[in-house]
């Protein structure tokens, strides 16, 4: 049974999901289709921002300051 979603269209339900994009509920998807997705999209993970201490420390010390009057 599909479930309407805000616009009272009908949507995929959560079962429904995982096997449209290829994948299999219990044991997920292929090793070949994994390597394909890797290759094609990359790994699903954020690039770390790392700052250096000097960015870090002047960080403190840049933008907005309070003034006591």
């Amino acid at each position: 049974m599909q479930t309407p979603d805000v616009t009272g269209a009908a949507g995929p339900t959560i079962v429904q999901t995982p096997a449209k994009g290829g994948a299999d509920t219990k044991t997920g998807l292929p090793e070949g289709e994994v390597q394909t997705r890797l290759q094609t999209y990359g790994p699903n993970a954020l690039a770390e921002k790392q700052k250096s201490t000097p960015a870090a420390l002047a960080g403190y010390f840049w933008g907005p300051h309070s003034v006591d009057d």
